[in-house]
């Protein structure tokens, strides 16, 4: 490539087929309606509430730090905790020396962000701030998405603010898509060679530098994005391109320093609070593991509806690659659309609280596009970058994330940072083949991806009004049966016991209101014990195993009546969705 090229190769626009009936619409119009289907989803969901127990930990400490009273909040049992192995909220932070605790101490930028959100608008505002980085993520693909062809901004838009995981990350307290949003500033400006070199340094180190703040996989996407760029720069011959590459890798550094500054700063020295085990697994074992949860399952614990994903998604995948080797074939991959549309119904009406945890079930435009991309399209310069970061930060994902997949989340929640870039790539890739593929095929390939997406979007909003309402139900009915235990220390505070490990966190409105202590179930004995040498006569067991954990007590503990279990049906099948026992125990 020559020199002129080179300095003109983020502005080219690689010429795929304008989508026909473009809406004349301006995009602003666009970004408005977007939000206002953001804001109507907003109240559907009821964002007063939590959806996973990552959420309380932010919002716990938020609270805290909004009602002024700082990061650290006090161990309600110190005595009988010396350890700290029972701090009510799992995966704190101990404050070393002390019986203080942080409980969200990794990213202290994001809780503070959430504590002012939360003095202005309570938990709503807090989860307004990732409602808006859904929307500003789905601003920012758009503008990328004009770098590699005309039309596509729209559609990149839209794709990404209501057809991707980032719609459903978009009403939990949890920083995907704010870390999101400023990934896509960052490969924004590497791509943007019109800018002045000042305006784009500034804005890719500031934006490497709060995606780290805000997520610690947006580190991994900085090295990518570095290397991409660094990569490009020498195919191209355009140095000044490298130095975009430095100025990435710079500000994630930077990020990554201030995080850790910023922790020390408000945190002081710590010591780990030790947590339950996540895995077991071996290393090439648990990646299988992830790759299976996070890119493939179709459902997090209903096995007919996982295999129903991933069958659709791998059936879609043989169509589109058969009929991009034989062109006859492109009616049958348009059927198989529909069919993929129609499966996603199914999993819905199986599944309707679960989330889809796989990243190319719950995005099936990626899985089209992914198929669709070509060679002479990834030598391109932009396109290249985009698809060489990306494909970098996935690897780099499967080998680092947790065997589990990071637990509960929509479209593999570790991969969401780089959703505004890979989805404007995909959607090119398609375009690109649009003159190329029969107009009965086509409607058919169209009206598949759209209504696959649109099903997956009333699924999320869903699952997320029913998760809500039913960890509420859940919370509610441990709350009001502890409260009205006399634990007889002579101190009115109910004590409750529990084995597991999110409650506390789900239920942090109340933690402060009585004395919580969140044990392993093999520490049940060792706990029980202390209670009961300490003139406890009454605590609350709230346990999936209510039998064992009631056996673990010993003798001298006697369970008053049967437990209780809230039970949580499943909409259509009528058998339990998930459950916690809770019953009253008393020294005997």
């Amino acid at each position: 490539m020559s020199t002129l090229q080179a300095d003109r190769w983020v502005d080219e626009v690689s010429s795929p087929e304008r989508l026909p009936g473009r809406a004349p619409y301006p995009f602003i119009a666009h970004v408005l309606a977007l939000a206002a289907v953001l804001a109507v989803i907003f109240v559907l969901v009821d964002p007063r509430r939590l959806q996973q127990a990552d959420e309380g930990a932010a919002i716990a400490q938020a609270n805290h730090l909004a009602s002024g009273s700082g990061w650290r909040i006090a161990h309600p049992m110190p005595q009988i905790d010396p350890e700290g192995d029972a701090f009510p909220y799992d995966l704190a932070t101990r404050v070393a020396g002390t019986d203080d605790y942080v409980v969200f101490a990794k990213h202290p930028t994001y809780p503070l962000l959430l504590a002012g959100a939360i003095r202005v608008g309570g938990v709503p505002g807090a989860i307004a701030l990732s409602t808006a980085g859904t929307l500003a993520g789905a601003v920012m693909a758009a503008l990328i998405a004009r770098r590699l062809g005309a039309g596509l901004d729209r559609m990149a838009l839209w794709t990404v603010g209501a057809g991707s995981p980032l719609l459903f990350d978009g009403y939990q307290a949890i920083a995907h898509t704010l870390g999101a949003a400023a990934v896509a500033v960052s490969v924004y400006f590497v791509l943007a060679r019109n800018h002045r070199m000042a305006v784009r340094g500034v804005a890719i180190v500031a934006s490497a530098a709060f995606a780290v703040l805000m997520r610690n996989e947006a580190l991994l996407f900085g090295a990518a994005l570095g290397l991409a760029a660094f990569v490009q720069a020498v195919r191209a011959r355009a140095w000044r391109d490298a130095l975009a590459g430095a100025l990435v890798w710079a500000g994630a550094i930077g990020g990554m320093q201030l995080d850790r500054t910023l922790a020390q700063t408000y945190v002081g020295a710590t010591d780990s609070v030790g947590s339950m085990s996540i895995s077991g697994a071996g290393f090439l074992s648990g990646r299988a593991t992830a790759l299976r949860i996070t890119m493939f399952a179709g459902a997090e614990s209903n096995a007919v509806a996982s295999a129903l994903g991933l069958v659709a998604v791998a059936t879609l995948a043989y169509a589109i690659v058969a009929a991009r080797r034989t062109p006859e074939k492109w009616v049958s991959a348009g059927t198989v659309s529909l069919l993929v549309a129609a499966a996603l119904v199914v999993q819905f009406v199986l599944a309707p609280v679960e989330a889809v945890p796989g990243l190319l079930v719950a995005c099936p435009v990626l899985v089209v596009g992914l198929a669709l991309l070509t060679g002479q399209q990834l030598r391109e310069p932009a396109s290249f970058v985009l698809a060489a970061s990306s494909a970098v930060f996935v690897a780099a994902v499967l080998a680092t994330q947790y065997a589990n997949g990071g637990g509960g989340g929509w479209g593999g929640r570790y991969f969401g940072v780089v959703l505004p870039v890979l989805v404007p790539l995909v959607l090119a890739a398609i375009t690109r083949r649009i003159s190329s593929i029969p107009g009965a095929a086509l409607r058919r390939l169209g009206a598949g991806l759209l209504l696959a997406h649109l099903v997956l979007g009333v699924h999320a909003v869903v699952s997320l009004r029913l998760s809500h309402e039913w960890t509420d139900q859940l919370v509610d009915h441990v709350v009001a049966f502890a409260g009205d235990d006399v634990p007889g220390d002579g101190d009115a505070r109910a004590v409750v016991l529990t084995t597991s490990a999110p409650l506390a966190r789900l239920a942090w409105q109340h933690v402060g209101d009585g004395r919580w202590l969140t044990v392993d179930p093999g520490d049940v004995a060792r706990y029980g014990g202390r209670l009961r040498e300490a003139g406890l006569t009454t605590i609350t067991l709230a346990s999936a195993d209510p039998q064992a954990d009631l056996a673990a007590l010993g003798p001298g503990w006697t369970a008053q009546g049967r437990p209780q279990v809230t039970v949580v049906q499943n909409l259509w099948r009528g058998d339990m969705a998930f459950g916690l026992y809770v019953v009253e125990v008393r020294a005997s």
